[in-house]
């Protein structure tokens, strides 16, 4: 079984003003971001995921997920 992982990542993307205050009529360059993803295992072939990511003046985005592994290897 696989440990814990837990991750955490801020970023800042630039675009086109011009485009932008099209889209959303306001104007702006750039945008923060800061983003959260734990990943839990729980057992050998089954885990959890659970990102947020936060958006300078924007409400925050929530993710869950699972993964499976198959037991065995899936045919060609």
């Amino acid at each position: 079984m696989g440990a814990l992982t837990v991750s955490f990542e801020t970023a800042y993307s630039t675009f086109s003003k011009a485009r932008y205050s099209n889209i959303f009529d306001t104007e702006r360059s750039g945008i923060w971001t800061a983003e959260a993803t734990v990943i839990l295992p729980i057992s050998k072939n089954l885990g959890m995921l659970s990102n947020v990511t936060f958006a300078q003046g924007m409400n925050p985005a929530y993710q869950f997920g699972v993964f499976i592994k198959p037991p065995r290897p899936l045919p060609d």
